[in-house]
């Protein structure tokens, strides 16, 4: 898997919804399938749909993060793809505010 500060940094400069979610994409796909076999069986349920909910998805595996904190092999898998998300649901919200506060010419 690539650094996670690399992606992170993609994320940030991502400047719309569509690349924000290619980049999710990609990023998954940089991950080898034996890793995201060690995700807890939620998360890799949800990864596995066509079309994932970005901010729901962060939550989630943040949330999974905390449970399994150091307990097992998939500790810092998950870690890595639970802050990867994290930064998209955030980064997903600013470029949403963005759109939402653009001036309107009337």
């Amino acid at each position: 898997m690539n650094s996670l500060d690399s992606w992170t940094r993609r994320i940030r400069s991502a400047s719309t919804t569509a690349a924000v979610l290619e980049i999710v994409g990609s990023f998954l796909g940089s991950i080898p399938p034996t890793e995201l076999e060690r995700l807890p069986r939620e998360v890799r349920a949800e990864l596995g749909r066509e079309r994932h909910d970005v901010h729901a998805l962060a939550f989630e595996m943040l949330r999974e993060d905390l449970r399994h904190a150091s307990s097992d092999d998939s500790a810092e898998v998950l870690h890595e793809v639970a802050l990867a998300f994290a930064e998209a649901s955030g980064r997903l919200v600013e470029i949403e505010g963005q759109a939402g506060s653009a001036p309107t010419t009337g």
